[in-house]
């Protein structure tokens, strides 16, 4: 699939998903874990890489910053989605049917975030946040086989939500008011469940077209 059309059928998907959310239920109302800790979970449906996401980077961030974004090397993105997977958190839950699984939260306002316009990191992170779940599900060892998310729906799941937190950032983030400030809100930290319900079809296909 070549740049261009992959660029225009993002674009096209990040606009249907914005207005998807608007219908979807409320977070609240579709949570079906206990959090260890008594942690509340939110099982938000928002993310997607933003394309031609330099575009939208904020005015805090210098041009020297956005020449690092288009030209990182191998070795920069390794280095760069190694701390962004380790700064993520990761835990285990308990969900209504019994069994356990991780879930994860990647939060957009870390320094190294903005790297995530780069489709090479948001891959790498993807990947060592995957295997973040399986190393603690052979730690941990909960009982029964963990339903852990695949690379797959963590790669989806992931880009999906930084698109709508890229936009709503770019009008004016936690200023919004109405709908929009609250996209921002639930998109600024990326909650990724293994029952995210709400856009399951979205999450697949994303992680496909991106994985």
């Amino acid at each position: 699939m070549k740049s261009g059309f992959k660029r225009s059928l993002a674009a096209i998907l990040t606009a249907l998903l914005l207005c998807v959310t608007t219908l979807s239920a409320s977070a609240a109302e579709l949570t079906t874990a206990e959090v260890q800790n008594e942690q509340t979970v939110t099982t938000s449906a928002f993310a997607d890489m933003l394309p031609s996401a330099d575009n939208f980077l904020p005015d805090a961030v210098g041009q020297k910053r956005v020449t690092a974004v288009t030209r990182l090397s191998d070795e920069d993105v390794e280095t760069i989605s190694g701390r962004l997977a380790k700064n993520s958190r990761v835990y285990l839950v308990e969900l209504q049917d019994g069994h356990y699984t991780y879930y994860m939260a990647v939060d957009f306002r870390d320094d190294d975030a903005v790297y995530f316009s780069k489709l090479a990191v948001m891959r790498a992170t993807s990947h060592k946040l995957y295997d973040r779940s399986v190393e603690m599900a052979e730690r941990d060892k909960p009982k029964g086989q963990p339903l852990l998310m695949s690379y797959s729906h963590i790669i989806g799941e992931l880009s999906l939500h930084y698109v709508v937190y890229r936009v709503t950032d770019a009008f004016g983030g936690e200023k919004l008011p109405g709908l929009m400030g609250k996209l921002y809100r639930n998109s600024v930290v990326a909650d990724l469940n293994v029952d995210e319900g709400r856009m399951a079809a979205a999450i697949r296909l994303v992680g496909k077209m991106l994985g």
